[in-house]
């Protein structure tokens, strides 16, 4: 019996350590339900990058390795990822996608000295989410000023708001009411959840506050549903939209909704873009979808960071609070002292021709 119960322990250590020949970095992000279109196109970038690093010998002449779990876009599901990530693994750094992903395991890295990186999360908290805590896109409170300047410039002055009930929707509608000038009342703020399919009691009570203009929150499938239901409810008003909505999603009701719609989405677009997007496209077939471009270069950020380092968590950290500017498809990246970028400029787009067509930049 001692014998049995012997064999049974050496194989459950040999099915739980990681392998010493490859590097191993965790990705946490929404693999299934709504947001898994979104998911879908931070897993792409990701997968680019790390093809890429192994064709030029990986990481010190080891393979780059990422197991991927599903953190369904929650603070609870990231949570019970990482801990089935770090129970089964050892990775150097997770690459951690949704605003309340990062925010739930955000102590968990902090408290293990992990790295935790993320090219999605925009929710201001995140700012002071800890010293291991970074992320190559810009906090929303950017998003939030340009949308009131928008709002201001084009005479509303009365603004309805109807927002995902999580950390990304949440933390975007706070900023963008703190923005907000005297001059602009906020009518009506609505809110619904992920997965939602029937949204005309939020959109009837949106309607009946007769405001002049709409800043909606949501991801694409929420968000097509939204404008279907809005079309069929007679609404019309001009709607300002978050970048989470610049996808192919949308176009259809996009395209018969009655009103102007504007969506706002950090310019992506840096010195290696052309070369990232021949490159996607050869890969997959089709053009990237938001975010895959930072997705990529936080993959080789990190890719940097170990090579600049001794190869630790920390080490890592350390490479990547003193690293210089990378030069990547997605833009120029530093972080300061809270692991935030420096701020970037927005485009503006509008859908024509069942197109998103860009219509304006910002002059942040």
């Amino acid at each position: 019996m001692r014998r049995y119960w012997c064999v049974v322990l050496l194989l459950i250590v040999a099915c739980t350590q990681p392998t010493t020949n490859e590097v191993t970095i965790g990705f946490i992000g929404p693999l299934t339900g709504s947001s898994s279109i979104l998911g879908q196109n931070l897993e792409m970038g990701v997968m680019l990058a790390v093809d890429e690093i192994n064709k030029q010998g990986g990481i010190a002449g080891k393979p780059l390795h990422v197991t991927f779990a599903d953190g369904q876009c929650t603070a609870k599901g990231a949570v019970n990822a990482l801990q089935r990530l770090l129970f089964k693994e050892n990775p150097v750094a997770v690459i951690v996608s949704c605003s309340p992903e990062v925010l739930g395991v955000a102590p968990i890295l902090e408290e293990k000295k992990i790295v935790g990186f993320s090219s999605f999360a925009t929710n201001p908290k995140i700012k002071h989410a800890g010293e291991y805590i970074f992320r190559n896109v810009p906090n929303d409170e950017l998003q939030a000023r340009i949308a009131a300047e928008l709002i201001a410039e084009a005479g509303h002055d009365r603004v309805a708001i109807f927002h995902l009930q999580h950390d990304y929707g949440v933390g975007l509608k706070d900023a963008l009411i703190a923005e907000l000038s005297d001059s602009v009342s906020v009518v009506a703020v609505e809110v619904h959840e992920a997965e939602s399919a029937n949204m005309r009691t939020q959109l009837t009570k949106i309607k009946e506050a007769d405001p002049d203009a709409l800043y909606l929150i949501a991801f694409p499938l929420e968000g097509a549903r939204i404008l279907k239901q809005a079309t069929e409810l007679g609404l019309a008003i001009p709607i300002y939209a978050a970048e989470a909505l610049k996808d192919p999603t949308i176009i259809h009701d996009a395209t018969n909704y009655k009103g102007d719609i504007l969506i706002t989405v950090p310019n992506g677009e840096g010195p290696n873009y052309a070369t990232f997007l021949s490159k996607f496209t050869q890969h997959y077939g089709r053009e990237p979808g938001i975010y895959a471009a930072e997705a990529y270069d936080g993959v080789l950020i990190l890719q940097h960071a170990m090579l600049t380092s001794d190869g630790s968590a920390t080490g890592i950290k350390n490479a990547l609070s003193a690293m210089k500017p990378f030069i990547g498809a997605s833009g120029v990246t530093t972080f300061d002292a809270y692991g935030e970028i420096s701020e970037k400029p927005y485009d503006f787009f509008t859908i024509e021709n069942s197109t998103f067509v860009k219509r304006g930049v910002s002059t942040e």
